[in-house]
């Protein structure tokens, strides 16, 4: 299953953001968040944190948790590293080492299935 959630300018047919969630059953039934995007024009506006808003809910509403499928590079974008750190429920997954990594994942408070993620997901990383 594959959606892609949009915002639309008000009154308009022109996207402003988007993000793309798929679903995946290994290791346990979770989602995937790929390529969030908020155009250049509309950045700094909260278009982003209202996308993932929307993908908490979904999470929350399905009882799955949800991993940020796209690393958050602190070169790339210094504005969205810090985004997944505030949000309430986003943890950053370290790697086989208990190192920080740039991938975040929510809705997963059972410290077995964290556990069941980072092997099935250390080999990906």
């Amino acid at each position: 299953m594959g959606n892609k959630i949009q915002i639309k300018k008000f009154g308009s047919e022109s996207i402003s953001g988007t993000i793309s969630l798929s679903k995946n059953m290994f290791p346990v039934p979770h989602y995937v968040a790929h390529f969030l995007w908020v155009g250049k024009k509309d950045q700094g506006k909260g278009l982003a944190s209202q996308l993932m808003a929307e993908v908490e809910r979904i999470s929350r509403e399905s009882g799955e948790p949800i991993l940020l499928g796209d690393a958050v590079e602190p070169d790339q974008n210094p504005l969205a590293v810090g985004m997944y750190g505030k949000r309430a429920g986003w943890v950053q997954i370290p790697d086989s080492k208990g190192e920080p990594t740039s991938r975040y994942i929510y809705g997963l408070a059972n410290p077995k299935l964290l556990t069941v993620f980072l092997n099935y997901y250390d080999r990906r990383f």
